[in-house]
């Protein structure tokens, strides 16, 4: 494991890209100097980690979605903080964004099944529905931007919307927007 480098007590295998909110690593959780499971972890912007009220407000709201349980947000299990950076641990899905789906689609010149674009339409209407009723503050909350990277699909079919809710908060982190 020495080549890799180690992020509190997960190891990060390779970088997959980068979004709205950070860094995002194919990681594996260590236990007993062995990797137990993988994960996907978001090594968070320093701006938004270091502004006290965006982190503090993305903090709470990441809690209160993760207590509700709801169906298809792809919600943080974990939140690491070291000294000098921040990161979110999700589960691991074992699929693509919608990003990778396009970007797939665009380089075999074929295009997207109609039942998968529906599909997906109507699974993040559902989950933007659902999640909708979480009160953060005494307001109702809302995703913001979806934008294709916050847009997964597991190779069983599920959908998944992630970062929900933190964008309206990315404006209180000086220097990101």
């Amino acid at each position: 494991m020495d080549k890799y480098k180690i992020a509190g007590n997960h190891v990060l295998f390779s970088e997959l890209d980068t979004d709205s909110l950070g860094t995002n690593y194919r990681a594996g959780v260590i236990k007993d100097k062995k990797v137990e499971k993988h994960c996907l972890l978001t090594q968070v912007y320093p701006d938004i980690a270091r502004s006290p009220k965006a982190w503090r407000r993305v903090k709470v709201l990441i809690e209160g979605i993760k207590n509700q349980n709801i169906p298809g947000l792809y919600c943080p299990q974990e939140i690491i903080e070291e000294e000098d950076r921040a990161m979110l641990v999700y589960p691991f899905i074992n699929g693509k964004s919608f990003e990778a789906l396009l970007a797939d689609t665009a380089r075999t010149h074929s295009a997207m099944e109609l039942e998968l674009v529906f599909s997906i339409v109507f699974e993040i209407a559902d989950a933007l529905d659902n999640s909708s009723a979480i009160v953060i503050n005494k307001k109702r909350s809302f995703h913001g931007v979806i934008t294709p990277d916050n847009i997964f699909v597991d190779f069983d079919g599920k959908i998944y919307l992630r970062n929900y809710g933190i964008f309206p908060y990315l404006e209180d982190a000086p220097g990101l927007l």
